[in-house]
């Protein structure tokens, strides 16, 4: 249970990173970003997270990381 949960009145700040991650869910809704990647690196629920599970979160990773570095180049462009 968290303090917020209680009721007590306490400041809910946004933070900077909770406004940027509502603003890049504006933009480009994370359901959308996930789904050309999906088909390819399925996540297994399996208890031993064997060679090929961890080679499918790495591809997944460069492949988010290199959609972020065009979604930052595209936005560079649109704003000049």
């Amino acid at each position: 249970m968290k303090q917020k949960d209680l009721g007590l009145g306490l400041s809910t700040r946004r933070t900077r990173k909770q406004n940027l991650l509502e603003e890049m869910d504006q933009v480009l809704p994370w359901s959308e970003l996930l789904a050309p990647i999906t088909p390819h690196a399925p996540v297994a629920k399996v208890r031993y997270s064997g060679l090929a599970k961890n080679t499918a979160q790495l591809i997944k990773l460069f492949v988010l990381s290199n959609i972020w570095m065009a979604r930052s180049r595209l936005l560079r462009r649109a704003k000049a």
